[in-house]
């Protein structure tokens, strides 16, 4: 919804090439050579995707369990699991079934 908004930053006067000498035609082709929001809207994605790059960098710094244990590492990936999943699970049996399904690929 938020981009769907950017819509209304836009000129409100719809410019046809096709028409000549109309003074409304002319008006929107002047707003519309003259209007800068373009630069936000295309600016904007940008945005989130640095935000979020950031956001990878910084804040997640565990790697995923699969990463573990196709790396042997299955004692990080135990760490990972109790972290993730419920106390009331079986995790070593979640290690057991990842590991499986991590060597099958």
């Amino acid at each position: 919804m938020l981009v769907l908004g950017f819509g209304l930053g836009l000129p409100s006067g719809d410019y046809n090439p096709g028409l000549e000498d109309s003074p409304e035609n002319e008006a929107a082709r002047l707003a519309d050579v003259e209007d800068n929001f373009w630069r936000f809207i295309y600016i904007f994605p940008m945005m989130i995707n640095i935000f979020m790059l950031v956001s990878f960098l910084y804040f997640i710094r565990c790697e995923p369990i699969m990463f573990s244990l196709s790396h042997g590492d299955e004692d990080h990936a135990f760490e990972l699991i109790d972290k993730v999943y419920c106390d009331s699970e079986d995790k070593q049996q979640i290690l057991e079934v990842l590991k499986d399904q991590c060597h099958r690929k």
